[in-house]
């Protein structure tokens, strides 16, 4: 037990003997951590892992260099397969305890072993590939390759369980039961699968004996041929050529086994492989089909009201003076000049210079209702999304005492959306920065008078407060 300040051996005394300090509180506080730990022991000798996993995390929240349960940890989640989470609690131990720390043992294990860490690295892929399948809708799939998992690691608890789980739902109760038997020898009191143990007893009346049957001959044959190991009985009596005929059949023993057994297995999971790729290529092929049309059906939408707008624009309308004086006029001009330059930036969707081109259109200067319709479209498309990105680059400008620039970005904010209050409220800001205070004023009371309901209300109170300006 060492000083938590100074880091120096603990007495029996309450004095820590290099610091000085009272020590009563943190001997009282390690003697829960160890009461955890040992609770935590306990349990996880009686195989109840998730009781033990709790204890240690009670017991890391008081002590969290308390490196033995952390090593406890670690290995409660290498036994139920966890082997990523287990060896990130052993390397946490063994920056807090760099020697003597059994933990080395337990990261050498894994890193030291380029096929296991390998392996382990694989299974987790192929667990989460199953799972991803299973959201998708293809449970079929998901079952073969987590049945692989836990053939490969049958401690693999999420698997045992995830795999019980989608029998469930193709009602298969009896392999579900199966799966959920090897997981409750786990952990006995995992809640996961005790919830999915009552589901399975809530449907035992529709297990059949041939269901039971047919799982126990599957189950001995795969004993069976997983426990395949023939014994040779050569004895070799002489130093003599033999052993070479004995290598050389072993060999070809060997390859014959390769290509009858391992070789259709891997054929197999090729296939499989292939088909949920095709399967996810597909989909996200039909998506973007899907989302191209829409674009192109967009994109020829608007070229050919675009279209329509110039031919309007270039003939006689046969209007009033006013309206041909007000369309040929230079402002006017300049309105459709701009609008149409709006138009081809969101056709290729460059929302930001969309909308820093449509603020400059004159709504008024618009007198066709086809170009009007357009600049609604494209100004609800876009005005709402950059308006709050103008607001976040003036407030980062006015962080940055560029109060000038801060205004201009604030004000095509509130261009795009009068309504921004937090544009209106920092425009107070930084009209108060530069000392100007009657503008600043001006627009603190339209956040008080217009959004009294917004959070800005009472910083915008108290900033009127600051300026000395009375409020009825």
């Amino acid at each position: 037990m060492r000083c938590p300040y100074c880091r120096s051996e603990l007495t029996e005394n309450n004095t820590c003997p290099g610091c000085g300090r009272n020590m009563i509180k943190f001997k009282k506080l390690y003697r829960i951590s160890n009461r955890f730990y040992n609770e935590a022991l306990s349990k996880a000798k009686d195989r109840d892992l998730t009781g033990a996993i709790i204890k240690l995390r009670n017991c890391l929240k008081v002590d969290k260099r308390n490196v033995d349960a952390r090593n406890l940890l670690g290995l409660i989640y290498y036994e139920t397969g966890e082997s990523i989470e287990a060896l990130s609690q052993w390397v946490i131990s063994k920056n807090y305890k760099e020697k003597d720390n059994i933990a080395d043992r337990y990261i050498s294990m894994i890193q030291d072993d380029p096929v296991r860490l390998s392996r382990i690295n694989q299974l987790v892929k192929k667990y989460n590939a199953a799972l991803e399948t299973a959201k998708n809708g293809n449970p079929d799939i998901a079952i073969i390759s987590l049945k692989k998992v836990t053939a490969e690691e049958p401690h693999f608890l999420k698997a045992l369980q995830l795999l019980a789980l989608l029998y469930i739902k193709n009602k298969d109760y009896t392999r579900a039961r199966k799966y959920l038997n090897m997981a409750s020898k786990i952990d006995v009191s995992n809640p996961i699968t005790n919830e999915y143990l009552k589901e399975v007893s809530k449907h035992s009346e529709e297990i059949t004996e041939a269901q039971v049957k047919a799982v126990k001959v599957e189950d001995r044959y795969v004993s069976g041929r997983e426990s395949f190991a023939p014994k040779s009985t050569y004895k070799e009596y002489h130093p003599n050529f033999m052993p070479w005929i004995t290598l050389i059949l072993g060999v070809a023993i060997g390859i014959a086994f390769f290509m009858t057994a391992i070789v259709p297995g891997v054929k197999e999971q090729a296939v499989e492989n292939s088909r949920a790729d095709i399967v996810k290529v597909n989909e996200e092929i039909a998506k973007a089909n899907s989302d191209l049309d829409a674009v192109k059906t967009e994109n020829d939408l608007l070229t050919k009201q675009v279209n329509d707008l110039k031919t309007q624009l270039g003939k006689p309308t046969g209007t009033s003076s006013a309206s041909g004086s007000a369309v040929s006029s230079g402002s006017a001009v300049a309105a459709y000049n701009y609008l149409f330059k709006a138009v081809s930036y969101y056709l290729v969707q460059d929302n930001e210079n969309t909308a820093s081109t449509l603020i400059k259109v004159t709504k008024t200067d618009i007198t066709n209702k086809d170009a009007l319709a357009l600049y609604n479209t494209m100004a609800e498309a876009v005005f709402a999304d950059q308006s709050v990105a103008l607001f976040n680059q003036g407030r980062d400008t006015y962080n940055n005492g560029k109060y000038d620039d801060a205004i201009k970005l604030l004000r095509d904010s509130l261009k795009m959306d009068p309504d921004n209050v937090d544009s209106i409220y920092f425009l107070g800001r930084a009209y108060d920065r530069k000392g100007d205070s009657k503008r600043a004023e001006a627009f603190y009371r339209k956040v008080l008078t217009d959004y009294s309901n917004s959070n800005r209300a009472p910083e915008a109170r108290s900033r009127l407060k600051a300026l000395g300006v009375t409020l009825e």
